[in-house]
């Protein structure tokens, strides 16, 4: 009887642990967010490139990545195509992938476009799921063409690509012997692609002999590259590891970043090798007079933020500090500059807002969408300044123009129809 009760209650158990997963899953109503970066509305597709084309994508979910898929049909609307012959093939393009955690950030080459493929207009539609089944998708138009279009002229880009190097910094003490490694933080980005980035350190004693030389101390030298790929990069590790014997003084740290095209940045700084501690090892910010940096990315200048829009204003930065960072803060307000806005009537309200954040460590990368703009907004222009603050007290500020309407805009293109069904 004993064991009987046993077995009753063991599968009780189970059955409310199942039963609070299906209710736990159930309650997930979030969808989960697609950034695409490439392809962009309107570009141009190159039919019959080997290559294929170059898509860039990142995407979130506040719980679980399922899967995403892309899809790709014609929108000839109804009307002929010049180009079209008895020998091309109106290009359809349908394949799903699988995604795992809360973040991923995809690249890849694996739509090919047929030499027979009809050249014209054409749908371009990302879906994310999660592992609740809630979906999202962005729509774009792209031009398929014999013409080269997109990314694919890599002999064209002149343009460097872009370090933003945040530990170690200028003049900091990297500590000789550490088994932890040097903390090693940079976020690189390109107009097209990333190809690679390559860290170098040398000595820097300038002729002299350095005071901490002697017959068993060895001149320090590191140089080490990895792969990079998409348009953006947040890289950190602690993979530089100073040996024991190294000899302490002044040496150059380079950081060199190369794309796709073969067009290469570098950015140098100089640091101390010590037996001292060093580096993010002392938390004294008296002496501390560097502002930390802001790095924004969404929204962007001259963006349109959406009135009304529930979900609210896509907010994505990267802040960064020498020693460490406190708080951010984001203030948008009117830029009318004098004028009355077209859209202002006696029920609409000129928007403020004004909210800060606390900040810890030397970086932080932050995304949310806690910025809603009411439906009775004045629509016009409006300054979106954002400030940073470390903590000895450093505040840097950032402020870009945007528009509030109620028109779509922004990311709000999420909410169009599924145009291919």
């Amino acid at each position: 009887m004993k064991a009987k009760s046993i077995f009753f209650l063991i599968g009780l158990t189970a059955l409310f642990f199942i039963v609070c997963n299906a209710c736990t899953e159930d309650s997930d109503t979030t969808k989960p967010e697609i950034l695409l970066t490439a392809p962009a509305e309107g570009d141009i597709l190159h039919i019959g490139e080997d290559h294929g084309v170059h898509f860039d994508a990142a995407f979130s979910d506040n719980e679980m990545l399922a899967s995403y898929k892309v899809n790709i049909h014609p929108n000839f609307d109804g009307h002929g195509h010049t180009r079209a012959t008895s020998e091309t093939v109106d290009f359809e393009f349908d394949k799903s992938w699988t995604l795992s955690g809360k973040n991923a950030t995809v690249h890849h080459h694996e739509i090919k476009i047929p030499e027979n493929a009809t050249p014209g207009a054409y749908h371009l539609m990302v879906y994310c799921t999660d592992a609740a089944g809630n979906e999202s998708y962005v729509t774009i138009n792209v031009e398929l063409s014999h013409e080269g279009g997109e990314d694919h002229e890599h002999d064209s880009d002149t343009t460097r690509p872009e370090i933003l190097l945040t530990a170690p910094a200028e003049g900091d003490t990297l500590h000789i012997g550490e088994d932890h490694g040097v903390h090693f933080d940079a976020v690189f980005s390109d107009n097209e692609t990333l190809a690679s980035y390559k860290v170098h350190i040398h000595p820097d004693f300038d002729g002299h002999t350095p005071a901490g030389e002697t017959s068993e101390t060895v001149d320090f030298e590191f140089d080490k590259s990895w792969t990079l790929s998409g348009t953006s990069a947040t890289i950190h590790h602690h993979e530089i590891k100073i040996p024991e014997n190294a000899t302490p003084g002044t040496y150059h740290l380079s950081v060199y970043c190369t794309d796709a095209a073969g067009n290469e940045s570098s950015a140098t700084i100089h640091v101390e090798l010590s037996h001292e501690e060093g580096e993010e090892h002392e938390h004294e910010h008296e002496g501390d007079t560097t502002r930390p940096e802001i790095f924004l990315t969404a929204p962007a200048a001259g963006d349109t933020l959406h009135i009304g829009e529930d979900h609210g204003v896509h907010f994505d930065a990267v802040f960064s500090d020498n020693e460490m960072l406190a708080s951010y803060k984001i203030h948008i307000h009117p830029d009318f500059d004098g004028h009355t806005p077209a859209g202002e009537t006696s029920e609409t309200v000129d928007f403020e807002f004004d909210k800060s954040w606390t900040l810890s460590g030397t970086r932080a990368a932050i995304h949310h969408h806690e910025i809603k703009i009411p439906e009775n907004t004045t629509p016009g222009t409006y300054h979106l300044t954002i400030y940073c603050t470390d903590a000895a007290g450093n505040e840097s500020s950032l402020t870009i123009h945007v528009a509030l309407s109620h028109e779509e805009g922004e990311e709000h293109e999420h909410e169009h129809e599924h145009e291919h069904e």
